[in-house]
């Protein structure tokens, strides 16, 4: 027997019109296909379906995006962030793609917006803090990461960022908690234990 099947082949069974996250599947799958403009189609029946769902205003942005066309990219997410204001996600890929144009202060603008909307959010804090450290503002930076890891006291991204600025900083005691907690959670990279030993013989030092 045959198998029903949805639009563009997505398999009927597990295709429900009148959900967004359908039709941002939809578009997935013909973007990972070469289908591009069959996914505009779907990303943009999604926003339809739904004008909040930030996911399908991102992956518009992206494939614009990845068209050569930032300028489209930016005017997708403006007009989603004109009708969802308080949308971290796109806030934040707003700022991402404002830092590719270089306009920095205005991208960290929208990444602090969307840590402050969002704060449990590790990626946000992670790419905003990156963003004020290349920008000169590493004190700023490590308070960010100090905010988000007491939130999320296991998260990679956020312990070695913060390990690095804290050794940056010579605040080589805190460095050096990080750097063995890291150990705990990654026994098996040397590269950590060696970074221990040296904030160690830092820390005896002093």
């Amino acid at each position: 027997a045959s198998t029903a099947s949805g639009a563009s082949g997505f398999p009927a069974q597990t295709f429900n019109a009148e959900r967004p996250e359908s039709y941002a599947n939809l578009g997935s799958l013909n973007r990972d296909r070469g289908r591009l403009e069959e996914a505009k189609a779907a990303f943009a029946k999604s926003l339809e379906i739904d004008p909040t769902f930030a996911p399908a205003a991102i992956s518009l942005a992206d494939l614009a995006r990845s068209e050569g066309n930032e300028a489209s990219a930016e005017a997708i997410l403006r007009k989603f962030l004109s009708a969802n204001p308080n949308s971290a996600p796109a806030k934040h890929a707003l700022g991402l793609g404002l830092i590719r144009q270089k306009r920095v202060q205005e991208a960290i603008a929208l990444l602090a917006d969307a840590v402050r909307i969002a704060p449990t959010d590790p990626r946000f804090a992670y790419v905003y803090a990156v963003a004020l450290h290349d920008t000169g503002s590493a004190a700023k930076a490590i308070d960010v990461l100090r905010q988000s890891l007491s939130r999320s006291p296991n998260d990679r991204d956020i312990l070695m960022a913060l390990l690095s600025y804290e050794i940056e900083a010579q605040d080589f005691a805190s460095a050096l908690g990080r750097a063995e907690l890291m150990m705990r959670l990654e026994p098996d990279r040397p590269e950590i234990s060696q970074i221990a030993d040296k904030l160690r013989a830092r820390v005896k030092q002093r």
